[in-house]
């Protein structure tokens, strides 16, 4: 097994109340900037039409730059060397790309018991748009920074700030447990989807955990949507 969290306790890391301090950072920008572009593009979130490519960039561009802010929050404190952004072994990676398997396995088991109940699920708000739009250009943008940048970006801040501060208060298993469940939580606007992206957030977790570092939970990430994008496609 690759480096544990324990390793953490060598690298500055941020408190608890400092990896709360940059989250609520993101949600705030992020839902500022979102609520901006909807009042915009026509007010309340049900009116907004996700396919218009103006629309699809502005949810894109609020999402990045929460997350950027919140990252760039933590790093003033703590330095870029907290976040270990280093690549993953050949043998992390094999598990980063596995891994897809059970993540999608759990989102497709919520689905259907959301069908069985009546409650039904649809795609994010932002995948949504992505299916649905008129503009190659805004697909190919909202496409790019699924694969690339909510990858990093959210692993760069929650597997890479918030669990870390966790794992040292609490241990690694809370660690992994409180961080996954935060992750779903800001992912609110879609409820059906919380469940399987806390369970996308456990997996990523897991995988910071036992690399020790971020590539192997960020190759995971972008794996997982670009799999799970292609079989919406496909059953579009």
């Amino acid at each position: 097994m690759g480096a544990s969290e324990s390793g953490q306790h060598a690298v500055t890391a941020m408190p608890v109340s400092g990896a709360l301090r940059a989250l609520a950072v993101m949600v705030v920008v992020s839902s500022l900037l979102s609520w901006g572009t909807m009042a915009i593009g026509g007010g309340r979130p049900e009116a907004v039409d996700v396919s218009d490519p103006a629309m699809l960039t502005g949810l894109v561009m609020a999402s990045a730059v929460g997350l950027a802010s919140a990252i760039a929050l933590a790093v003033r404190s703590v330095g870029w060397g907290a976040l270990r952004w280093r690549p993953c072994s050949a043998n992390d990676a094999v598990w980063a790309v596995l891994m897809v398997i059970p993540s999608l396995g759990i989102g497709y088991a919520c689905t259907a018991v959301l069908t069985r109940l009546g409650l039904g699920s649809k795609p994010q708000m932002i995948v949504e748009g992505m299916l649905t739009t008129p503009s190659a250009a805004a697909l190919a943008f909202g496409l790019a920074y699924s694969l690339v940048g909510a990858s990093i970006l959210e692993e760069g801040l929650f597997r890479g700030i918030i669990q870390p501060a966790f794992s040292i208060q609490y241990g690694p298993a809370a660690g992994i447990a409180i961080t996954a469940v935060l992750f779903g939580l800001v992912h609110l606007a879609d409820p059906w989807a919380v469940v399987p992206i806390v369970a996308i957030g456990a997996i990523a977790g897991w995988l910071r955990h036992r690399s020790g570092g971020l590539g192997a939970p960020i190759l995971f990430h972008s794996a997982n949507n670009l799999v799970a994008f292609a079989f919406t496609v496909l059953a579009s």
